[in-house]
């Protein structure tokens, strides 16, 4: 698939990808897959030759973290303003050797496109994977996308967690990563204004059709600075 997108957004997109299967790649961003129910981690180059050469490789089972969120998003707030809340109550490396489940009303309420942004964030926390229990949405999605079967696993009653992060959805801003650092997150509205030259709009885990119907509804009927660049990028 030369010249069709991010590695991880393809695989999910041309159905390789489905709940209940355990997916390596060779891209840290791997976990994005993990919105559809599945466990997906990334490894490095030296990993990922072993696992090409043998089929197998070994991990230490990492503990969960669940991201509970409930409620309804105000207008305006998406995915990435959970994800920068969570990144900025675990900053980086703070749930490493972990799995973020996400969870509640707030992520059911999600198309894919926004699952994908919350799963592909996961690794700024240092996180092994995130993951989504799979629902109506995810099977909706797949449908005549996926490759082969597919079993919908979901986690016990009575799973233990490492911890909960609690998020009140309805509650939620607008939120900012500052330089230099992702998990240096404060309220967009603190900021003022703030002369840039350049915006980027789209990546791996905000170029997805969604982001780019919420960044026209901002734009729309107003004029880029003389001197500013902005770079779109699906």
């Amino acid at each position: 698939y030369e010249f069709e997108g991010v590695c991880h957004v393809v695989v999910a997109e041309r159905g390789h990808v489905m709940p209940g299967m355990m997916m390596i790649g060779s891209d840290s961003h791997t976990c994005t897959s993990g919105a559809l129910g599945l466990f997906a981690m990334g490894l490095g180059a030296t990993d990922m030759l072993g696992v090409l050469a043998t089929g197998e490789t070994w991990l230490v089972v990492p503990e969960a973290i669940a991201v509970q969120c409930d409620g309804n998003l105000a207008p305006g707030i998406m995915a990435k303003d959970i994800s920068l809340y969570v990144l900025k109550k675990l900053g980086i490396g703070g749930a490493e050797g972990s799995v973020l489940e996400f969870r509640g009303e707030a992520i059911r309420n999600f198309n894919m496109d926004e699952r994908f942004t919350l799963t592909n964030m996961s690794v700024e926390t240092g996180a092994t994977t995130a993951i989504i229990e799979p629902d109506s949405v995810v099977i909706e999605y797949l449908k005549g996308k996926a490759k082969s079967p597919y079993e919908l696993l979901y986690s016990d009653d009575n799973a233990n967690y490492k911890m909960t992060i609690r998020c009140s959805a309805n509650e939620l801003v607008p939120l900012v990563a500052c330089p230099d650092r992702p998990d240096r997150v404060t309220e967009a509205s603190k900021l003022g204004k703030i002369k840039i030259d350049q915006a980027y709009i789209g990546s791996c885990t905000g170029g997805k059709y969604h982001d780019f119907v919420m960044a026209a509804k901002i734009l729309k009927g107003k004029i880029i600075a003389s001197w500013l660049r902005l770079l779109i990028c699906p």
